[in-house]
Order: structure tokens, then C-alpha cells, then sequence
């Protein structure tokens, strides 16, 4: 799997009914998977950490 293209990934998770990694089930739920995404992300885990250890 570590050399296979992002979306043959996907495919083959959906096939086999998702995974029980969080971080998997989030980005199968994606309209799209691309940089602007991932960023939007990370700024979104910044502020939860921010908020859990008082940054």
C-alpha cells in the first residue's frame, strides 16, 4: 500500500468496508483530498492542541 497512488488507496479502503483509523475515515469523507484541504486541516488540529494545552 505505501507505493500506491493516494486514490488507489482510497478505493481499496472503501472496498473493504473503511478503517477503524480516524485519520483514514476523515479523509475518505472528502469531497476532495488536495493541498488547500490538508492545510485547512492542520490549521484546524493547531487550534485544537492550542485549546487542549493552553497555547
Amino acid at each position: 500500500m505505501a507505493r500506491k497512488p493516494f486514490d488507489e488507496k482510497m478505493e481499496y479502503i472503501k472496498k473493504k468496508g473503511g478503517s477503524s483509523w480516524i485519520w483514514t475515515q476523515y479523509a475518505l469523507n472528502q469531497e476532495q483530498w488536495d493541498i488547500s484541504t490538508i492545510k485547512e486541516r492542520e490549521k484546524s488540529m493547531i487550534e485544537k492542541l492550542k485549546k487542549n494545552f493552553k497555547f
